[in-house]
């Protein structure tokens, strides 16, 4: 009798709890078959909260789709261009825990970019206390660095033949594709899986993630997502298969290479080091390391009234406005 009871007492508090859940979600931004669901769940002793996060997060997901449909892509682009841009814009989907809603998700911006070559390699937010924010554009960085051949197409096929048949996260599937058939099967020398926001400098305006093979000789490849969402922890594309078009070292070296050059000094920030060469036209000029800018590059407004991030750098000595440059500009 007193297991009857107990058994009881615990039906009478779960249907206490759906009573509560009813009321709590009678206002969210779900449909009424997912209510009763996550009222159901309660009532019979589990918990809501999972699969209520996973219902908002769809609907967010479809909200943000509606609001930011995907752009027309230019015609002339090529098709390491039109493959970049739309990982660019993929929809790596919403979550109600993560920022995107206040600060916005990368895919939701970059669907407002109608055309990536004609954005900047580098861009700038000089603020009026004199920040520099200071970004690499990732579109102008994959197409300097990559390219695309049939070895690529092959194995992206391949993958995705090999995707189908598994459960878990696109990396975990590009982990085990890297073990059982790039090293395994056709024996390509499996080199590093890497993530830049863990690098100790990385100036691109998002975070990429990828698996680095060796095909032949000095032939590099890269299994590669692109972090199109708001927290860095998930957010990414489904990974395409590039082949590096440039020396390995410049890969790297271009993440996180930026040159400020006036008329009389230029500023090289360079794996996080700060170098200014006195006498930008003087083959035989001074270089130090610095930590801060030149005092004499001095933040200017843009136009009248400028907001706190509407400035720009003029240097008091040759009275000319720094501009800024790549690894890309410089090297090729």
């Amino acid at each position: 009798m007193n297991e009857d009871k107990k058994v009881k007492e615990e039906i009478e508090k779960n249907l206490e709890k759906a009573k509560v859940v009813s009321e709590a979600v009678k206002d969210l931004p779900i449909g009424p078959l997912e209510k009763e669901i996550a009222i159901a769940i309660t009532a019979l002793g589990g918990n809501p909260v999972p699969f209520l996060v996973g219902t908002l997060s769809y609907y967010e997901t479809l909200r943000a789709e509606r609001e930011n449909p995907a752009p027309e892509l230019p015609e002339d682009y090529t098709p390491l261009e039109r493959l970049v841009h739309e990982m660019l814009v993929e929809n790596t989907g919403a979550h109600i825990l993560d920022y995107g809603a206040v600060y916005g998700r990368h895919w939701e911006i970059n669907r407002k970019i109608k055309d990536f070559r004609k954005t900047p390699t580098v861009e700038v937010t000089v603020w009026k206390d004199g920040w520099i924010d200071v970004e690499i554009n990732v579109f102008h960085f994959l197409t300097w660095a990559f390219d695309r051949d049939e070895i690529c197409e092959k194995l992206e096929k391949e993958f995705y033949e090999f995707a189908e048949s598994r459960d878990g996260s696109w990396f975990k599937l590009m982990r085990e594709f890297a073990k059982e058939v790039l090293r395994e099967k056709y024996g390509y020398e499996v080199l590093e899986h890497w993530n830049t926001y863990n690098f100790e400098c990385n100036l691109l305006s998002q975070v990429l993630q990828g698996i680095t093979f060796k095909v032949k000789g000095d032939d590099y490849y890269v299994m590669l997502q692109v972090h199109n969402g708001c927290d860095v922890r998930g957010g990414y594309t489904k990974p395409r298969f590039l082949k590096l078009a440039v020396d390995e070292y410049d890969f790297y070296d271009a993440m996180c290479y930026v040159r400020a050059s006036c008329g009389c000094t230029t500023a090289i920030i360079d794996r996080g080091e700060l170098q200014l060469q006195i006498g930008a036209d003087d083959p035989e000029r001074e270089v130090e390391k610095h930590n801060d800018l030149p005092a004499y590059w001095r933040t200017v407004p843009m136009h009248e009234n400028a907001e706190s991030w509407e400035y720009k750098l003029v240097c008091e000595r040759c009275k000319r406005e720094v501009e800024f440059y790549s690894y890309m500009d410089d090297c090729y």
